[in-house]
């Protein structure tokens, strides 16, 4: 832990804490409201589908979200960061599997052949990006192709 003097203080701020600020600071600035705009949208995780939902409930929730973030990482390859973890609670790898081969089939319908989804597993090496992922203990994850 590195030493701290009086005047130092550390807090936790998330992206959803930025948006009020940004706006605040910078509400007649173009550039800041583009910034909200894409904060909003691509990396603000939407709020997590917990197993209470129905299977295909929790599928069309994946797609949902992968399909709103995906034009960001097209065609970001060798971005190794850029990775994006669904918060999506499945019951089982095999409810992610399912889910992967929609979110797979949706990104080929919408011309998004750069991006692609893989399965996160504590093995895969990492941690999870997600609530989700860390609750089961697994989660799907778009990235752009290699």
């Amino acid at each position: 832990m590195p030493t701290l003097d009086g005047r130092q203080r550390y807090a936790k701020l998330t992206w959803t804490d930025i948006l009020p600020i940004n706006a605040d600071v910078f509400c007649d600035d173009p550039l800041a409201a583009k910034l909200t705009e894409f904060l909003d949208t691509v990396v603000i995780p939407a709020p997590a589908m917990k197993p209470a939902l129905e299977p295909n409930d929790r599928i069309d929730a994946a797609v949902f979200h992968a399909m709103r973030i995906a034009p960001a990482l097209n065609g970001k390859v060798g971005d190794t960061k850029a990775d994006r973890g669904k918060d999506v609670a499945f019951i089982d790898v095999e409810e992610a599997r399912v889910a992967e081969r929609a979110i797979r089939a949706a990104l080929a319908d919408a011309g998004l052949e750069k991006v692609t989804t893989w399965l996160w597993r504590p093995q895969s090496s990492g941690t999870p990006q997600t609530d989700s992922g860390a609750e089961v203990g697994f989660e799907l994850r778009l990235a752009p192709s290699r």
